[in-house]
């Protein structure tokens, strides 16, 4: 009795103190005694490569002109000074802080130190064995050295696919920190659980996947032989020994523009990329996981150091389609983190941030699988580099959680279980009498599609309900959507929908059936048009503008207080440019370019709209305003001599598109012109403001007659059956129910009448619509 009280309160402890049984360490082979890190910085490539002549190993990720973190031994530290190159000491002694680090006592929890591999992987067992009802063993594949690659999966209640968030450490096998913090996370999402609502709202909706050790191998070998060692363990000689020459840097092995710039072709570089992408078992292992994962929707690939929030592309300098969104969500990570400690991360793109590299897990997981992917560099900025001191990895792991349950819970949110898309957008404009069609993709997110589910939904009428039609299927997430033949009237509103594999239901637009798209019926009258590609005379004049006056650019995205400011892409998607307040330069912040002053005044050239039976405008616009500022949007008759307002705009960033009717403010003439003013007066906000793709046109419809429309309301549909019915047997009982109408619609199979030869036409019409 007495033995089993002493093995449940060992267990007790074990399970929720983080006490395990004490290991002795094994002795690390190399030492680094009397050798120091420094910080070099170089000016021109002959002196960088005079400093990579001087070290074994570069602890900069970043190989290039400019400041260069290096580890030398005493000659080479020598050799260094007698360069004249300015330098500063990082680490006097690496190893005595290799020591330090050994030697450090063990506290009482599980954060206070370091643990190996084997600890790492007992505790994931023990969340497991505490919440097996959240928490389950995963294995993603087996290392070069046949150890298993093990994590740990969390999610809550609820059945079916959820959005799936991916985090994983020590990719890099030095970088010790990155364990910790990866681990902390499953411990503080099944251990508060039941405590914090916002962690149980997120283990409900999100399916998690955490590693803390993706390089298993290397980072055995830290332990046990060389706690420097970055890569993994090919024996890229096959002499049977690890040496400097061996290795894959398998951060640079993964298959999305691989072998490019930033990853070493030189077996003996620390970037070595491998003969192939995805030579490693490890980086094949990671990929299948995704590949099998299609739910997964956000990814973080944690290294150290330096104290970065990075994100694609790594392999060239151009930003993603998606970095307004990634600038975004990096200022709110940074906010997140520095509120905790102080600490401060800078985020910003992978290639201008820190240095090129290719053949990066982030760049792969956005650019083949399509998710939000991030890598921080965590603490701290070289004082200790990859030996931080143990008494840092609670304070790190503190300091990241908040920004990592963000980007899950940002990246679950706006990603979608379906993904809908109409490729060759939609037509201007209906014609009447005449079938279109919608050329429509329908792709999974996070969840699997229900391949017969997609629906069309249109009404002719605001007054009707909406008519539901599947999509013709093509070919596999491929389908068009067809509208039936209609006359003039209101425009078409219509929505499509799609069906996930789990039952989530998606609509497009987000919002439908509150809103929908609208199509005219008509024929279509362009009178102008300006996608600002090119200067059509488009003048700007300034009242009292000290910067941010109206430019026509490319525009670089801002955001202030984690909300975008300036639009970081044109509207147009053929396009990039569009006129916005101000142009400042990449990474800069809001206020260094936004309006100040004001207002600064765009104003269009001459537009003859006389023509136009029905002449509208439309245009598309984006404000931001951190105070009351507003953007006041007119038009204008007769040169310029009188303005009526169409629109006064308060802080909206994002491109709405609005359109007016042109008669409904001023008459229109050959002497109209349009007016976009933005203010930030007096100065006390941020403020931006930006125009794309202005439209001046009339759709005319003439009240076309079209076969099948026998009650003339505009649409072929079932109320046209009693029609049909009326003029086959009482031609003039259907004239005298119908008198603004011809039973000549009824002719459908061209014979020059109305009979019972067209009826199978006429229900062919029906079933299609």
């Amino acid at each position: 009795m007495q033995f089993r009280r002493i093995t449940a309160l060992i267990a007790f402890a074990y399970l929720f103190c983080g006490i395990g049984p004490a290991q002795a360490d094994p002795p690390v082979v190399a030492r680094f005694d009397g050798e120091r890190v420094v910080r070099v910085t170089t000016s021109n490539e002959a002196e960088l490569k005079t400093v990579l002549s001087l070290t074994d190993d570069v602890w900069s990720e970043r190989t290039g002109v400019g400041p260069l973190d290096i580890r030398v031994s005493p000659g080479q530290y020598a050799r260094l000074a007698n360069t004249g190159l300015p330098f500063k000491v990082l680490i006097e002694d690496v190893q005595t802080l290799i020591d330090r680090e050994r030697n450090a006592p063990h506290g009482r929890a599980t954060f206070d130190n370091y643990m190996p591999n084997d600890d790492v992987n007992a505790y994931m067992a023990t969340l497991v064995a505490l919440r097996p009802d959240l928490a389950q063993p995963i294995v993603v594949g087996q290392s070069l050295q046949n150890r298993s690659i093990k994590g740990i999966r969390i999610t809550g209640s609820g059945s079916g696919a959820k959005p799936g968030v991916l985090f994983h450490g020590c990719e890099h096998a030095r970088e010790w920190i990155t364990v910790p913090v990866a681990l902390y996370v499953a411990d503080q999402l099944v251990r508060r659980y039941d405590t914090d609502p916002y962690i149980h709202s997120l283990v409900d909706r999100c399916e998690f996947f955490i590693v803390p050790v993706f390089n298993v191998d290397g980072y055995v070998y830290t332990w046990s032989a060389n706690r420097l060692w970055r890569k993994n363990l090919r024996d890229n000689d096959n002499n049977g020994v690890i040496n400097n020459s061996d290795g894959v840097d398998i951060n640079r092995n993964w298959g999305y523009n691989w072998g490019g710039e930033g990853a070493s072709s030189s077996p003996s570089n620390e970037t070595y990329r491998g003969p192939s992408a995805f030579s490693e078992p490890e980086t094949r292992a990671m990929r299948d996981f995704f590949l099998a994962h299609p739910n997964i929707v956000t990814h973080n690939d944690l290294h150290s150091y330096s104290q970065l929030i990075l994100w694609p592309w790594g392999y060239t300098p151009t930003p993603t389609d998606d970095q307004a969104t990634f600038d975004l969500m990096g200022n709110q990570m940074y906010a997140l983190i520095v509120g905790v400690y102080g600490t401060t991360f800078d985020p910003g793109q992978i290639y201008t941030n820190i240095y090129p590299a290719s053949g990066v897990s982030v760049d792969w997981a956005y650019g083949i699988q399509n998710v939000l992917s991030f890598s921080y560099e965590l603490r701290d900025t070289g004082e200790n580099g990859f030996t931080l001191p143990a008494d840092q990895i609670l304070p790190s792991c503190q300091e990241t959680l908040p920004a990592l349950l963000y980007q899950a819970d940002y990246a679950s949110t706006i990603s979608p279980a379906v993904r809908i898309e109409m490729p060759e957008g939609i037509p201007p404009a209906l014609e009447p009498g005449m079938i279109t069609e919608i050329y429509v993709r329908v792709t999974p997110g996070w969840d699997g599609i229900i391949l017969e589910s997609p629906t069309l939904h249109y009404r002719t009428s605001p007054s009707d309900s909406f008519t539901s039609i599947p999509l013709d299927f093509i070919s596999i997430y491929e389908y068009i959507a067809t509208f039936p033949p209609r006359g003039c009237g209101s425009p078409t509103e219509f929505y499509i929908t799609a069906n996930g594999s789990s039952g989530a239901t998606v609509f497009s637009p987000a919002n439908a059936p509150a809103s929908a798209y609208s199509i005219p019926v008509g024929t279509q009258t362009l009178a102008f048009s300006d996608d600002f590609e090119t200067n059509q005379g488009w003048t700007v004049a300034n009242v009292s503008v000290t910067a941010g006056a109206w430019v026509r650019v490319d525009p670089v995205g801002t955001t202030n207080a984690g909300v975008p400011a300036q639009p970081e892409d044109d509207h147009t998607d053929s396009g990039t440019m569009c006129y916005v307040t101000g142009q400042g330069g990449v990474g800069g912040t809001a206020g260094t370019s936004d309006l100040d002053g004001g207002p600064t005044r765009l104003t269009s050239p001459v537009i003859d709209a006389s023509g136009l039976a029905s002449a509208q405008v439309s245009y598309w616009r984006w404000f931001y305003s951190s105070g009351s500022d507003s953007m006041v949007v007119e038009i204008s008759n007769n040169n310029g001599g009188n303005w009526a307002t169409l629109e006064t705009v308060s802080s909206d960033p994002a491109w709405r598109q609005k359109t007016f009717r042109i008669a409904d403010f001023v008459a229109p003439t050959n002497q109209m012109r349009l007016r976009f003013s933005a203010s930030d007066n007096p100065n006390d906000s941020i403020t931006e403001a930006a125009v794309d793709d202005i439209v001046v046109e009339s759709f005319e419809c003439a009240g076309s007659v079209f076969a099948g429309d026998l009650n003339c309301d505009g649409v072929v549909n079932s109320t046209d059956v009693q029609a049909l019915v009326l003029a086959l047997i009482d031609p003039s009982g259907y004239a005298a129910a119908y008198p603004s109408c011809s039973a000549a619609r009824g002719d459908l199979n061209g014979d020059s009448a109305t009979n019972g030869g067209d009826i199978e036409q006429f229900v062919g019409m029906l079933i299609g619509s």
